[in-house]
């Protein structure tokens, strides 16, 4: 099997996506005790390593999905989210954005607060994240109260998501502090830089979408 294609492989498989999803709790924590001068000053040296090794792998999880999807990695948003957020993230002087990393788990129940009516695989569709990281999401939500699974009325042999109560109270609870990550993040790039870049990515994304449409209409 060619490289490129073992790389996907193990991008799409289930076990990678639960080391990321480890990895970005870790991370997470980290950024967490980074706050307390008390653990600072005993074990600072160690959770800076930890990390520095948390941002290694951040990094070369971009690497291969760009190595794989190649100008197609574009296209999704999420995906330029996180090229974002691990690219800042090695600013010097930038330490702690890579906490946004972390809210990649709160599309899943965003999207579903939006409409009462979907599938797993319209969820994953929307959040722009892959099957197998959605079902294990699910999954996780779903023992924590946040979300149901139930029959759709319209459709019986169809089985779609609901946020319950408890979801809908932890998201009105994270989307203040989630806004003020962004708005912290909007900051340190910088107004002006934040638009062009916001622009130049559009016009990327376009362009990549117009090229595929000629290319479809191209063929026989």
């Amino acid at each position: 099997m060619p490289l490129i294609q073992r790389m996907s492989a193990v991008l799409e498989a289930a076990r990678f996506g639960h080391f990321i999803t480890a990895v970005i709790l870790v991370n997470a924590v980290t950024l967490g005790l980074e706050t307390s001068p008390y653990v600072m000053a005993r074990v600072g040296g160690i959770v800076h390593l930890i990390d520095e090794v948390c941002l290694t792998i951040f990094v070369l999880e971009i690497l291969a999905k760009l190595i794989v999807s190649r100008h197609r990695f574009f296209l999704s948003g999420w995906n330029v989210f996180d090229f974002l957020i691990v690219g800042i993230a090695l600013v010097p002087g930038a330490q702690g954005l890579s906490v946004l990393r972390a809210l990649r788990i709160l599309r899943v129940l965003r999207v579903i607060s939006e409409d009462v009516r979907l599938d797993a695989s319209t969820v994953a569709a929307r959040a722009c994240l892959l099957a197998p990281s959605v079902t294990r999401i699910v999954r996780a939500l779903a023992k924590r109260g946040f979300i149901s699974s139930v029959r759709d009325v319209s459709d019986k042999r169809r089985t779609v998501l609901q946020l319950t109560e408890a979801g809908d109270a932890f998201l009105e609870k994270v989307s203040p502090e989630s806004a003020e990550i962004f708005a912290k993040l909007r900051r340190t790039v910088g107004a002006e830089r934040w638009e062009q870049l916001a622009t130049l990515l559009s016009d990327i994304r376009s362009d990549i979408q117009a090229t595929d449409t000629d290319q479809s209409d191209a063929k026989p």
